[in-house]
């Protein structure tokens, strides 16, 4: 005898269920993934953390073609290694790790430069480039990114939007430190 799927129970509670959770794929895991990428969006907008990045490995370069004849070479390719680190990463936390360094190796470069007899004139220009790369550290301290990633982060890690992320494949975001 020949069953109806109207009157399969079974049958049609599995295809309600899947109807559901495919909805629920699909407009609750669309809304969370518009809502992550507006998120990441304050990391990479204009004038914001990675322009505020971009900015100090411009500086960090500058300050380390004025020392080129002056400082090490170990501390010289060190601020390279940092600057390119910074310039090559893909993710917010490897951008972090790659600021993290790029400070240091700066702030090392800077204190044989405190030692060096530089010239009134190359005294000026590093000096200045360094309050642009220290400048731009504070406009990333004070950066609402953080703050806009950790409420994204603890939305998603709650009940309904936990499972619907899960299901629809949105991830946290990356906090940068």
């Amino acid at each position: 005898m020949k069953t109806r799927f109207s009157e399969n129970r079974r049958l049609g509670a599995t295809v309600l269920a899947a109807a559901i959770v495919l909805s629920l794929m699909l407009s609750g895991g669309g809304g969370l993934m518009r809502e992550r990428v507006q998120a990441e969006a304050v990391f990479y907008a204009a004038q914001n953390i990675n322009t505020d990045l971009a900015e100090r490995a411009e500086a960090a370069f500058n300050i380390w073609n004025a020392s080129t004849d002056i400082a090490a070479e170990s501390t010289l390719q060190r601020v390279e290694d940092a600057r390119e680190a910074l310039l090559g990463a893909k993710s917010i936390a490897e951008r972090y790790r790659a600021n993290v360094e790029l400070d240091a190796a700066v702030g090392a470069l800077m204190n044989e430069l405190d030692d060096a007899n530089l010239s009134a004139e190359d005294s000026r220009f590093v000096d200045g480039q360094y309050a642009a790369f220290t400048a731009f550290a504070t406009t990333i301290a004070r950066s609402e990114y953080n703050e806009i990633a950790g409420a994204f982060n603890a939305k998603l890690g709650a009940f309904p939007a936990n499972l619907i992320g899960m299901l629809a494949g949105v991830r946290a975001l990356e906090q940068f430190g």
